[in-house]
């Protein structure tokens, strides 16, 4: 199989992902062996994640830990779906140099601490959910972060969303 061109991978499921260098377990391990160029740092062993690479769903899969602050290798993605995992720590702040992003959910995580201002890069931002973490403090004052409701805010924090 080649996966020179493939655009889309999605892994919803309630596999278990153990702590320990995110190694997936389960019925998702032969698929991920077969994808020579998919690598994420978070991801151990995978190799390379494709340019052509747009779509990237991880949601539902019991990811634990913190996301690397290294996100290079996701910066020609549109959409990013890491919901509904155990992901802890803050939001890193270069999430803000993935440019190309319409869609970032990292929603019913554990993420604490503030949002990024970087996050006001994300021009092409058309949905973002933030919503059931541990975030705190005031919504960055960007336009963009601004024209969201606030539902992707909503959730377990004390974030300030008096601007609304």
């Amino acid at each position: 199989m080649r996966w020179k061109h493939w655009m889309y991978l999605s892994i919803i499921s309630k596999e278990q992902i153990s702590p320990t260098g995110w190694q997936l377990k389960g019925t998702y391990t032969t698929l991920l062996s077969l994808l020579t160029k998919f690598r994420i740092p978070f991801l151990s062993g995978l190799g390379t994640l494709p340019l052509t690479c747009i779509i990237l769903n991880l949601s539902g899969n019991k990811l634990t830990g913190k996301l690397p602050g290294e996100t290079s290798i996701l910066s020609g993605l549109i959409a990013l779906d890491l919901s509904r995992n155990d992901l802890s720590g803050e939001i890193p702040k270069n999430i803000g140099k993935m440019i190309y992003l319409e869609s970032l959910d990292l929603s019913e995580n554990l993420f604490s601490g503030g949002i990024p201002m970087s996050l006001s890069n994300l021009t092409l931002l058309k949905h973002l959910n933030l919503s059931f973490n541990f975030l705190s403090g005031r919504i960055p004052s960007s336009a963009i972060l601004q024209s969201f409701s606030a539902d992707p805010y909503t959730g377990k924090h004390g974030l300030d969303t008096s601007w609304k």
